[in-house]
């Protein structure tokens, strides 16, 4: 039978099934489903585990073998067997499909392999497989899925983040579930208090530089030109990443676009501050860089934030740093090309 990943705990509480195939390119979610099935057949009583990995046609032997070999003390086994490729080619195909028509009595067969394409699904081994087993096909998360995972990590982990901060990991981590996972390690061992937000997570990214994303958003809206281009090369040199960096800065440009518009509506400057997201105690710090361009120039500088997320994520070419340090200088007030917008 087929089972979802989130259904797979419930059906390991099931009488185990002869034989489990994990597979996909996701790692996190193959390894952490592959240790559910350990950990339920310890349970039951498979103490005993032999790990076997194919690399070659010839090391399929092993399988017949070991499957076919009770154990020394008539322990209940666990046969681990690993197929990275996700291709066990025309002798594992029969070696899988031998084992299925006769699963050893002693044991459980677990196969973790990586990503099974559709047809291989429709292959005589998988059907083998799928007849007397459990199959469970592991996809990358996106969007608001990947949102929602790390969230829930977050929370189980004691952290209490708001969505900005789960939204900065994701974009981050790019459906990276090992690195989400890394984060959401990193930001346990060095937050001093539960509550996370995408300032939290941005000092994390960069803790270990001598300047921090936020000295290079301070220049920029101090409108030190010097400044920024000195903490750009300081930030590069550390090999802080480009994403997290890009993230600070468009979130200001958002926010001073928004309140640029609002308080060219009529609504007063602390208003359109604060309705934009903007804290109460930046709001001196803002209003000056908030009158330094008029709505349509905070549009364009945004346009170029999203050009330039293109390009971080290796959708466009060009020198990231580069532009990165353009665009601080754009913001700060000096002369920059900007994107025409309207």
């Amino acid at each position: 039978m087929r089972c979802y990943p989130d259904k797979l705990p419930a059906q390991l509480k099931k009488p185990l099934s002869a034989v489990y195939l994990i597979y996909g390119d996701e790692p996190l979610q193959v390894q952490e489903a592959c240790d559910a099935v350990r950990a339920a057949a310890r349970a039951a009583g498979y103490l005993s585990r032999e790990v076997i990995s194919i690399e070659q046609d010839s090391d399929w032997r092993e399988l017949g073998d070991t499957s076919s070999t009770m154990s020394l003390f008539a322990e209940q086994r666990l046969l681990d067997l690993r197929l990275p490729s996700g291709k066990p080619g025309r002798v594992g195909g029969e070696a899988l499909r031998d084992y299925c028509a006769r699963p050893a009595d002693d044991a459980i067969l677990l196969i973790s392999a990586g990503k099974i394409d559709s047809a291989a699904t429709r292959s005589a081994w998988f059907k083998a497989v799928d007849k007397v087993g459990v199959t469970v096909a592991i996809w990358p998360l996106q969007g608001n899925e990947l949102m929602n995972w790390i969230e829930r990590r977050l929370k189980s982990a004691k952290l209490q983040p708001n969505r900005d901060a789960v939204r900065l990991i994701a974009e981050r981590v790019e459906g990276n579930m090992l690195a989400a996972q890394q984060e959401i390690d990193k930001l346990v061992l060095i937050v001093d208090s539960p509550l996370v937000d995408a300032d939290t997570v941005l000092a994390s990214v960069v803790d270990s530089s001598r300047y921090s994303v936020f000295d290079l958003t301070g220049a920029m809206l101090a409108g030190d030109a010097r400044r920024v281009v000195h903490i750009v090369e300081v930030l590069r040199g550390e090999g802080v990443e480009a994403a997290p960096t890009l993230w600070a800065i468009q979130r200001e440009v958002r926010e001073l676009g928004l309140a640029a518009a609002a308080v060219a509506r009529g609504v007063p400057p602390n208003q359109a501050l604060s309705d934009a997201g903007v804290a109460p105690f930046r709001h001196k710090t803002m209003q000056p860089v908030l009158r330094r361009y008029k709505p349509l120039h905070w549009a364009a500088l945004l346009q170029r934030c999203n050009e330039l997320d293109l390009m971080v994520k290796g959708r466009s070419k060009g020198n990231v740093w580069d532009e990165i340090t353009d665009l601080c200088l754009a913001v700060a007030g000096k002369a920059v090309k900007l994107p025409r917008v309207g």
